[in-house]
């Protein structure tokens, strides 16, 4: 019985044992990894959006607290 291993459990190491950091726009090595280097790379871009979108809303939120600001929300004309 074969036993199910999850990406996150899995790193890729490079031949002479260092982890390998796969590249934002992927690699002939992960497509030669096939199933296994496709999975890995699609984890690697989500992790990277997620990662994107949390510093935004956290830019956003220290941006919203700073109370040196005008407060530009409710301007009339």
């Amino acid at each position: 019985m074969k036993k199910s291993i999850s990406l996150s459990e899995l790193t890729l190491r490079t031949p002479d044992g260092q982890p390998y950091d796969i590249p934002e726009r992927g690699s002939l090595a992960l497509l030669a990894l096939g199933d296994i280097g496709i999975q890995a790379w699609r984890q690697q871009i989500a992790n990277l959006r997620r990662a994107r979108i949390e510093a935004v809303l956290e830019h956003r939120r220290q941006r919203d607290a700073d109370p040196t600001k005008p407060d530009t929300k409710n301007t009339t004309p």
